[in-house]
């Protein structure tokens, strides 16, 4: 249970709400690479990435490069033939989402509740365009979402500034704001910012994470609280 009242809950995205299956896209483009022998292998690059992969993503998640900047970069670090198109690799990239119905099922019920929510998360234009489609969020979940591409600023160790921006937007008092991630740098620039922290450890299954936070919310006193 929380030491401190909630008033606000921040979603993370990815690895939260939602999973990013790079196998997907790895099932496509394994056999377009000239850099990998297979798909396995080409997973284990996602999962286990060089700088210049995350230099790529990092700078269009932050807004610093168009989608076609971005998808010759790609297509250049992965080795990608020259038939793969920018359509193709789109379809790809949005493909890899995967929300998870117990998720958005939770953070319906605490809309429905009159708990007040809100996203911080490093999220590209081509993952964008997708996430609120039927089937998956809704926008009136949030009272606001704040993306990294359009904020052109990146959650990261020891960055306190994308949350900083949205506790100003939101003005709430940042002590109660609890913000929910699976990276545990981005947990540590939360705190920073003054917000309460809870990690979703990616080491367990999303269920057991979710189970654990509706122990920490102590969901009959939240729900209480808004009626």
């Amino acid at each position: 249970m929380s030491q401190r009242p909630i008033s606000m809950i921040v979603w993370d995205l990815g690895g939260v709400l939602m999973s990013v299956l790079k196998s997907r896209v790895s099932n496509i483009f394994a056999r377009y690479s000239s850099r990998f022998n297979s798909e396995a292998e080409m997973t284990a690059f996602f999962v286990n990435p060089d700088k210049e992969w995350w230099r790529i993503v990092n700078n269009y998640d932050g807004g610093l490069a168009t989608d076609d900047q971005f998808f010759r970069e790609m297509s250049d670090c992965l080795r990608l033939e020259k038939c793969v198109s920018l359509d193709m690799f789109r379809g790809a990239w949005q493909g890899s989402l995967e929300f998870k119905p117990d998720m958005l099922e939770f953070v319906s019920t605490l809309y429905q509740h009159k708990v007040e929510q809100g996203i911080i998360s490093n999220l590209s234009r081509m993952h964008h365009e997708v996430i609120f489609a039927p089937g998956k969020l809704e926008r009136k979940w949030f009272r606001l979402a704040m993306f990294s591409f359009a904020e052109r600023c990146i959650k990261r160790l020891n960055d306190t500034e994308i949350f900083t921006r949205f506790i100003k937007a939101v003005g709430v008092n940042p002590q109660e704001i609890l913000f929910v991630d699976d990276r545990l740098v981005n947990l540590v620039s939360a705190e920073e910012a003054g917000m309460q922290i809870f990690h979703f450890n990616r080491h367990c299954h999303h269920s057991v994470n979710l189970a654990a936070l509706k122990l920490f919310l102590h969901l009959e006193e939240l729900f209480k609280n808004r009626t």
